[in-house]
């Protein structure tokens, strides 16, 4: 580090504690300089004496300077104790901070880890996950379980089926018995039959009348002959349209029979029956079993568990590898671990960064005392025998650098080592409760993977197997149903319409194969033998009408026992035959009445009977299914669930124990070793700081009151500022006279000489250089003033003033320029300085101001009478009642017989005096009285209390004497 930058880090230091840069440079301009006046000051640092005033003032309020008791206050800069305390206090205030900070944080870090623990989500939110498993997820089955339990209960295709087959069962039959009843009605009602059988009858009752009554007008007519053509006609006629009537009454009966419709119908109705019923049904109970296929209760119900049985465990997993990492990154203790390492890096150096800080600026201080030349302060310790050089010595040895490397050997045995050994402890308290901890968690993470997350599963396993088992019972259940339906219900209806079916075929083949032999039997025997008796008729006729006389006679026997009762027995035939006919008919619809009414609308009761009953059991065992899985579940899975869980609660709760048993043993090693330890060393170390502070402090005030030597009769002056000061302080207190020396006219400030009053003669012994401007701005000022008498001392190595002969200054001038003199107000010494001066006056040259020189000399006349001289009025502007009002405070101070503030005082009343008057001996014995007393530090006795006030009223008399002459 080079000066400037010492020089720029010594301001820094000196401006922290409050001083400006004017301030600054003022206390480093005295730093290793002999006392120096405000004056010397202001010449250092280029500013006015008012403010060099102001800053000797602040330096010496700061303790940086300490004033030298003496005629002229004069400062002397001491080792920057409040420097040094700054940076101690700045040092200890790092302590004090450590002390409260680093225990505090380490505590905060601990409780911020201790609340990180306790906030990691694994540890509650896991808890309340495992709370809500334990409620949620059986109260989740059983609403799932209810949900499915409301889909089945608004299941009612099994009820629909049955009320089917129930109306099935109650209105097939009534439609059949409808139907046959509506069959029976309308056979009932067949009217052909009965006309025929009418017919015939009319026919055996009226044919045989109108053959007799046309055989009777036959034979009237015979008996006219034309008689006979109309019978042969009419027989031929009637051979003709009777057997063609007949047939076509006949075919009207036929027709009329095959018109009952109720047969076909029934056939019809049969068969429909037998085509449509067995689908309606298959298809209802397909409807039924895509229904039941359909109830999403099970199939939600198997995936809601069957997700359970992979989502819950592997949730588990997935929630205890959450907490697990959020553990770790919560519970920081990798970043404890990190800060307890940053902390065993970070504080011992930190430490030694600051005391080594410290250091350097003790470090500085040294430097910047030491900053003088060699050679000025070989003169000091010539002129200050050794004091202050043993003094600056003995502080930087002794205390600056003693006390420093007693402080270094306790930072590096005490501080800094103890704070890497607790930090040390503190790791390896870190890293057993951080072991323990991730131990606990593998332990509790292969338990929740061995046993929780199996038994969970097979608990879940045990549900979904116990649903699929319901699912496939009613599964099964409907499957035989449909399959007895099929086999059974179907088969059997379908075998019982057959019957019917082939019933009424046979019915009907029964009616159509005596219809058939009816019609066989009515054209071949009823119509036939009509025929043939009408052709015999005709044949009978033509014969009779051949011989109607043979065989009239014969011809009417035969007609009426041959022909009409042939006639009469074929219609009778006829008759029975319908009767024959009307009987089987109605006997074959009897049987087919009582095997409809007996047997089939039994079987199909019986049929949907058992069918109604099937379903019945059907729906049954499928609710006894339904209310067993949900008894296993409020049982068994619910039951095992909640163990289940119950024990992962209870480990949860036993690795929170453990984790918080760890925190609470890392927080008793914190708050026994760590933290109290800590503490403890900081405030040791605060301790020998606080000794080293009051050593210093100590030392500092010694400093500020330790006076060697006081400026107040005799004192030195050294350097060319100084010197010039002292003659500017010494120019402006003259009343009378004064005497200046100096080795160049430009080392002269002529501002306290022109503000002289014009009564004080003023010489001044120089070396004038004409070609210096600087050298003639001061002699156009000089020049204005009449009492400035200037001459030419070209010797320059005497630099001094005389002031009345009270106070002079003598220094000696080098050739190298240096200056160093003594001042003095002892009258004694004012006869051997005295002289030095006026010889150096008495050498030197008249010099011609340029205003006189250019004033033209004048030619005195002689006046030609002298006039009376009138007495001169005094210039004294002091009278006897001011006098009294200056000494009077005096008196009154004596009382006390304090010499500190008679001294004081006495000072006050010369310098009214001295602003009154220019000049009386009367000051001088002032002066000397007060420098006698000055330096007393006892009180007054009564003997030199009354030496003072006798001297009082001997100076108030002598000048109320020179006022009156």
């Amino acid at each position: 580090m080079n000066k400037e930058d010492r020089q720029h880090n010594a301001e820094e230091v000196l401006s922290e504690l409050g001083l400006t840069s004017h301030e600054v440079q003022g206390y480093l301009a005295l730093v290793g300089r002999p006392p120096t006046s405000a004056g010397e000051l202001a010449l250092h640092i280029d500013t006015t004496k008012a403010t060099a005033d102001a800053i000797a003032d602040k330096l010496v309020e700061m303790g940086l300077l300490k004033v030298v008791p003496g005629l002229t206050p004069r400062y002397q800069a001491i080792p920057p104790y409040s420097a040094l305390l700054h940076q101690l206090e700045e040092f200890k205030g790092i302590l004090n901070s450590m002390k409260d900070s680093v225990p505090q944080k380490l505590a905060e870090q601990f409780e911020e880890f201790v609340s990180s623990i306790g906030e990691v989500t694994g540890l509650e939110d896991f808890l309340k996950y495992m709370h809500m498993i334990k409620d949620e997820v059986p109260q989740a089955l059983i609403a799932q379980f209810i949900t499915f339990e409301e889909k089945f209960k608004q299941f009612t295709q099994l009820d629909r089926f049955k009320d089917f087959i129930n109306r099935i069962k109650s209105e097939t039959p009534q439609q059949l018995s409808t139907r046959f009843l509506e069959i029976e009605t309308r056979f009932r009602s067949i009217s052909g039959l009965s006309d025929f059988k009418n017919f015939a009858k009319s026919l055996k009752d009226t044919v045989p009348l109108r053959l007799n009554e046309q055989f009777s007008q036959i034979e009237t007519q015979t008996r006219k002959v034309s008689g006979l053509e109309d019978l042969m006609q009419f027989i031929k006629t009637s051979k003709t349209n009777i057997p063609q009537s007949l047939l076509q009454r006949f075919g009207t009966i036929e027709n009329e029979f095959r018109k009952i419709s109720g047969i076909e119908d029934l056939r019809d109705f049969v068969k429909s029956t037998r085509e449509t019923v067995p689908p309606r049904l298959a298809t209802q109970f397909k409807t039924i079993e895509s229904e039941v296929k359909k109830i999403s209760g099970i199939e939600d119900l198997n995936q809601y568990i069957s997700g359970l049985a992979t989502s819950v465990p592997q949730k588990l997993l997935t929630e205890y590898g959450s907490l697990e990492a959020k553990f770790r990154q919560a519970s920081q203790l990798g970043q404890f671990k990190s800060y307890i390492d940053q902390l065993k890096a970070n504080v011992p150096q930190e430490l030694a960064s600051q005391f080594k800080k410290f250091q350097e600026e003790i470090e500085k201080v040294r430097e910047k005392i030491f900053v003088t030349s060699q050679q000025q302060f070989d003169e000091w310790l010539k002129i200050m025998d050794d004091v202050f050089g043993q003094f600056i010595n003995a502080f930087i040895e002794e205390i600056a650098v003693g006390e420093l490397e007693k402080l270094r050997g306790l930072f590096e045995r005490e501080v800094i080592d103890g704070v890497i050994s607790i930090l040390s402890k503190v790791e390896d308290q870190v890293m057993n409760a951080s072991k323990a901890v991730e131990n606990e968690f593998e332990n509790f993470g292969n338990w929740l993977n061995s046993n929780v997350v199996p038994g969970f599963k097979a608990a879940l396993s045990d549900v979904e197997t116990g649903a699929v088992q319901v699912t496939s019972a009613i599964q099964q259940g409907v499957e035989r149903l449909g399959s007895w339906f099929t086999q059974e219900v179907i088969q059997n209806l379908d075998t019982t319409l057959a019957d019917i079916e082939h019933g009424a075929d046979h019915l009907s083949s029964a009616i159509e194969e005596g219809l058939t032999r009816l019609k066989e039997w009515f054209s071949t025997d009823v119509i036939a033998g009509f025929t043939t008796a009408l052709t015999e008729v005709e044949q009978g006729t033509t014969h009779a009408f051949e011989g109607v006389e043979k065989g009239f006679e014969n011809l009417k026997t035969w007609f009426k026992t041959d022909v009409i009762e042939d006639i009469s027995l074929t219609l009778t035939n006829i008759e029975e035959s319908a009767d024959s006919a009307a009987n089987i008919v109605t006997d074959e619809f009897s049987k087919l009445r009582n095997w409809f009414n007996d047997d089939l609308i039994q079987a199909v009761t019986e049929i949907l009977g058992t069918v109604e009953v099937q379903i019945g059991n059907a729906s049954k065992t499928v609710t006894e299914q339904f209310f067993n899985l949900r008894n296993q579940l409020e049982t068994d899975v619910v039951q095992t669930t909640k163990d289940t869980l119950a024990k992962v609660e209870e480990k949860v709760g036993s690795a929170t124990n453990l984790i918080t048993d760890s925190i609470n043993r890392i927080r008793s090693t914190y708050a026994e070793r760590v933290v109290t330890a800590t503490r403890d060393m900081l405030t040791d170390v605060d301790r020998r700081v606080q000794m080293s502070q009051d050593t210093m402090y100590s030392l500092w005030e010694q400093a500020k009151g330790l006076v060697t030597y006081r400026f107040q009769d005799v004192w030195f002056v050294i350097g060319k500022e100084g010197t010039m000061a002292q003659v500017n302080e010494t120019v402006q207190k003259a009343k009378a006279r004064v005497l200046l020396v100096v080795p160049e006219l430009e080392n002269i400030d002529p501002i306290p000489i022109v503000g002289l009053k014009p009564q004080v003669a003023v010489r001044i012994a120089a070396n004038i250089d004409p070609n210096s401007p600087k050298c003639q701005e001061v002699i156009s000022q000089l020049s204005q003033r009449p009492n400035v008498e200037v001459r030419n001392y070209p010797k320059k190595n005497v630099w001094g003033v005389s002031r009345e002969s009270e106070e002079t200054l003598v220094s000696a001038v080098s050739q190298f320029g240096d200056v160093a003199g003594i001042a003095t107000v002892v009258d004694e010494h004012q006869k051997m300085f005295l002289p030095i001066l006026e010889d150096c006056w008495l050498q030197g040259k008249r010099y011609i101001m340029p205003e006189t020189a250019s004033t033209p000399l004048s030619v005195i006349t002689p006046t030609p009478s002298i006039s009376a001289v009138s007495p001169i009025e005094s210039t004294y502007a002091i009278s006897k009642h001011e006098l009294e009002a200056i000494f009077n405070p005096l008196k009154a101070i004596l009382e006390a017989g304090d010499p500190k503030a008679v001294t004081e005082q006495l000072s006050i009343a010369k310098e009214k005096i001295s602003q009154k008057i220019a000049w009386h001996v009367v000051l001088y014995e002032m002066e000397a009285t007060m420098r006698r007393y000055q330096r007393q530090t006892t009180q007054l006795n009564w003997k030199e209390t009354s030496e003072i006030l006798n001297r009082i009223d001997d100076w108030q008399q002598r000048l109320e004497i020179s006022k009156k002459e």
